[in-house]
This record gives C-alpha cells, sequence and structure tokens, in this order.
C-alpha cells in the first residue's frame, strides 16, 4: 500500500490482498535494506492468458533496473507455467521497459475521473454474488467480450463488498478505492443497457469516481461525459502473444489496469 498511495495509485488492501489470493505464486517482489522495494504481479485469467500489473518502485530505488528483472521474471513464470499471452496496461513510463520485453502496443486506454456524482436511479436488488448462476450469467457475457472465462476473477470482484448491477444482457462492478471509487467493469451488449447498469452503479456511493474505458468506444464516452466524467490520463494495452478474439464493442467499463 505504501508504494501504491505514494504513485498515485487507486488500489486498496482489498485489491493487493485479491492479486495474492488469485495469484499466490505469481506475485512477486524485490526486498533492499530491509525495505520492500519493487513489486510485479501476474494474474492468470486462463490457462493460456495472464495480465502483468502492479509494476511499482519505491523513488528512492527507481532506476535501478528492479522493474525490468521483475518483470522478466514474471515472463519467465508464464512461460515455465505454459501461458502464451501476457496482457498489460502500460504508462508512457513504462511501455519501453515492456517493449524490451517483447510486448506490442495495442489499443489506447483512458481513466476518466468525476469529482462528484450524485445519481438519484435505486440500485436494483436479489443480486447474490455468492450464488453460481449469477456469476454464471455474468461470466457467459464477459467471454463474448473478452474471448477468455473470467470467472475467477469475477467471483472475487462481486464479493468485494458493493453489490454488482446485472441486467439480462449486461453487468457492471464497482469497488471502493483509496482515492476514489471505481467503475468496473461494465460489459453490455448496447450502451443503453451499459447507461441504466453504470448509473445503478454510480448510486450506490457518492463522492469521486474512477471509471477506465476504450476512448474507441465513443457511446461509451458520450456516457462518461454525460455523468460528469472527463478524461485525465491515457496509456495504451500492450500484449506478449496473441490476445484472444472478443468483442470489444461490448466492454464500457475495464476492470482495473491491473486486472484486465
Amino acid at each position: 500500500m505504501e508504494l501504491s498511495y505514494a504513485a498515485g495509485w487507486n488500489q486498496t488492501s482489498t485489491d493487493w490482498q485479491t492479486l495474492l489470493d488469485l495469484a499466490p505464486g505469481a506475485c512477486f517482489c524485490f526486498e533492499l535494506d530491509g525495505r520492500l522495494a519493487a513489486t510485479t504481479t501476474l494474474l492468470p485469467l486462463s490457462p493460456g492468458l495472464a495480465w502483468l500489473g502492479m509494476v511499482l518502485t519505491r523513488c528512492e530505488y527507481q532506476h535501478r533496473g528492479l522493474a525490468s528483472r521483475l518483470v522478466a521474471h514474471a515472463i519467465a513464470t508464464a512461460d515455465r507455467l505454459g501461458i502464451e499471452t501476457i496482457g498489460l496496461d502500460a504508462t508512457d513510463q513504462g511501455r519501453p521497459i515492456y517493449e524490451k520485453a517483447g510486448f506490442v502496443a495495442g489499443p489506447a486506454i483512458e481513466r476518466w475521473l468525476a469529482g462528484e456524482v450524485t445519481m438519484k436511479i435505486a440500485p436494483q436488488s436479489g443480486f447474490d454474488p455468492h450464488q453460481s448462476s449469477c456469476i454464471d450469467e455474468m461470466a457467459g457475457l464477459d467471454r463474448r467480450a473478452l474471448g477468455t472465462d473470467r470467472t475467477a476473477l469475477l467471483r472475487a470482484l462481486a464479493g468485494s463488498g458493493w453489490k454488482p448491477e446485472v441486467a439480462e444482457r449486461g453487468y457492471a462492478l464497482a469497488r471502493a478505492g483509496s482515492r476514489a471509487n471505481y467503475l468496473g467493469p461494465c460489459v453490455a451488449e448496447t450502451p443503453e443497457i451499459a447507461r441504466d447498469l453504470i448509473a445503478r452503479s454510480l448510486s450506490q456511493q457518492a463522492g469521486p469516481w474512477m471509471w477506465d474505458l476504450f476512448p474507441g468506444n465513443a457511446a461509451t464516452r458520450e456516457v462518461a461525459a454525460e455523468f460528469g466524467f472527463k478524461s485525465t490520463r491515457r496509456l495504451v494495452r500492450m500484449c506478449r502473444g496473441q490476445l484472444p478474439a472478443g468483442d470489444g464493442g461490448l466492454v464500457h467499463a475495464v476492470a482495473g489496469f491491473e486486472l484486465g
């Protein structure tokens, strides 16, 4: 938490614990001088796909190649496990590190912020994140959008404290962050369904919000602007190997830069 908070990131201790629970053998770090100096996580999403994230270095240990070595170690771990594809969302600062490691740039991804959101739509009731049928309904649509099975991740996020919003042809999740509430992931067949799900998610909690989306999806950008969000940061989605074929037009919010 010290490293992520110092970097201005939004993760909570629950987010870190989720990564440790889902990838207990693929969360790596350097300890120097008795202190945690750098971190990297490799989250398996399916047998052939993993997501690289939480590449952080404590300020006083930067420019020593720690991040590059941890990324190389994560890649070697993926190779050993037979994981053919690794995805990540890269900042301008991190992109050269990943390009040297064989990652190829793909679509842009943007972070949108809203200082205050007050929605008057009541959240729907009756969803139990512990019911397998509810998770399966979310995961089925998610597979269409992403081309891979993220059931374990969705189950972990749905059980993190906030109630998911689920429709017949879409779902949205939201959770608390250390700096702002976080909207995502959200997958829906139409912009209208996505708008309704997002409005219901935002109604669960007032205050500042973060939302990571693909700027190429014009309908999603319009909804974000309508709800008072503004684009503040742009990253690039990169991959090593071939990302699964999915329907990206269904993705109205990603799960997070560290989750894919």
